[in-house]
This record gives C-alpha cells, structure tokens and sequence, in this order.
C-alpha cells in the first residue's frame, strides 16, 4: 500500500429479489410498477447502460481501480478494455445459478487473465504505474 502497487479490480453485482411480497409494504401501487418495469428487464437478460456508468464511475473515483466489472443475471459478455491490454477496463459478466453452465468460468478466466497480466512487467499498464 504504502509503495502504491496494490491496484483494485471491482465486481459488482446486479441481482433482485424475484418474488417480493408487495402487499407486506403497505400500499405502494407505484413502487410496484417500477419493480415489476424493472423485472421485466431483468428477463431480458442484458446489462444495462446505467450499471456501465456506475462501473466507469468506480473506476475513476477509486485510487488504483484497474477495472469494474458488472455480475448480472443474463447472457452477454461485455469487455471494454483502455489500451489494446486486458486493464484498465470495465464491462460486464452474465453469472447465473446454474448446475451447468452458471457463466462463473468467464469470470474465473477473466481473473486468471488478470494475474497473467500483473506478471508482465512490459505492460502498457505497467509502463504508466
């Protein structure tokens, strides 16, 4: 910390309650519309433009962010990347419960990716720190 070598890489997630009992909040025909708009944009299964911004947000404002990534519950993979290397960046992973295919290898090759990186002591990113 002190020599300003730790670099942070962060995953947010973007998950919801499915089945929320609405009737437990008291009348909230509102909140209810949106939760139900939102939901069915959830089932769409992409990320949304608003959690981009949110990562780049991260990004800028955290001192030594390499990346923000958004864990989401669908089926794109997003990867927006600074240089021609795999950091900085930002993007998106679909990570879903799944016995069989849960989208979690595309984050653990992400990772892998990453620590492949930091050992490059010729990287662009490198080269700037």
């Amino acid at each position: 910390e002190k020599e300003e070598l730790i670099v942070h890489i962060h995953f947010d997630e973007k998950y919801k309650i499915e089945n929320l009992v609405i009737d437990q909040l008291g009348d909230c025909t509102q909140e209810k519309k949106e939760l139900d708009e939102e939901k069915k944009n959830q089932q769409k299964g992409s990320y949304k433009n608003a959690d981009l911004l949110k990562m780049h947000a991260y990004k800028d404002a955290i001192k030594r962010t390499g990346g923000a990534y958004v864990l989401y519950p669908g089926t794109d993979v997003l990867e927006k990347r600074g240089f021609h290397e795999i950091l900085p960046g930002l993007g998106a992973f679909p990570v879903r419960p799944s016995r069989t295919n849960s989208g979690i290898e595309d984050v653990k090759d992400f990772i892998l990716r990453v620590v492949d990186h930091f050992l490059n002591r010729a990287s662009q990113r490198e080269n700037i720190a």
